[in-house]
């Protein structure tokens, strides 16, 4: 796939829009299949309850065709099927349009639970000068095999988390998503890496998970339970 036609795969999937980066949060109007009610995506927020005016301004913002929006389960869908929010990311190669990875967060309210997964191609992430952004799912099929090949990793293949790599996921991403009773927490995990067929190279694997600054961190036991939640979601086909 060249730039140009994942371009165009993402502009037909997303009805029209751009999905573009407002004040630095991915914005997309979507269409529960569930519900049926037409959400907004603000990057970790979701606006659910938007009037006819919101809907018209929304759609012209972002270029959206309103009969022709991407089927997305809102959050509210999510908690009640899976009993919290699993949500799936696509990392790009901006020169050449391939598909480098996947990304992958989990969060619970109650009881409180947060996790982060990202697996890319090594040598891709090796040439970037600066974190990549991820984007919008473009091969749910491609998604669905990399997320089993994640699943394969095992606790003897993860060495514990860098500290700068820590500190920059820290700054980026707060640990427990601002969930009641996560204040103070930290992440902690490992880093690893597996062979992917379906990408066509080693991925550099990051699992973490968010806790309580001194409770005790397995990254087995962390694995263990990652493996439950992403079986449980590709069961349930939400994500």
């Amino acid at each position: 796939m060249t730039l140009e036609q994942y371009h165009a795969t993402l502009h037909a999937l997303l009805g029209g829009q751009e999905a573009p980066l407002i004040d630095g949060q991915r914005h997309i109007l979507s269409r529960c299949p569930r519900c049926q009610c037409t959400w907004v995506q603000r990057g970790p927020s979701q606006d659910l309850h938007l009037s006819q005016d919101d809907l018209a301004a929304w759609a012209t913002r972002l270029h959206a065709d309103l009969a022709h929006l991407p089927a997305r389960t809102c959050r509210p869908c999510q908690i009640r099927a899976l009993g919290g929010e699993f949500a799936l990311d696509e990392y790009i190669d901006a020169s050449s349009g391939a598909i480098t990875g996947y990304g992958a967060s989990w969060e619970q309210a109650l009881p409180a639970e947060h996790f982060l997964v990202i697996g890319v191609l090594a040598d891709w992430l090796a040439r970037q000068d600066t974190i990549p952004v991820p984007s919008v799912v473009t091969s749910p099929a491609l998604a669905r095999t990399v997320l089993l090949t994640l699943m394969e990793l095992s606790a003897p293949q993860v060495q514990p988390l860098p500290s700068l790599m820590r500190a920059l996921l820290t700054g980026s991403t707060p640990a427990g998503a601002h969930a009641p009773g996560t204040e103070g927490w930290t992440w902690n995990g490992g880093i690893g890496s597996i062979a992917c067929p379906a990408l066509g190279g080693s991925l550099c694997v990051l699992l973490t998970q968010a806790g309580p600054p001194r409770a005790p961190f397995s990254r087995a036991d962390a694995l263990a339970r990652w493996r439950q939640i992403t079986r449980h979601a590709l069961h349930v086909g939400l994500g």
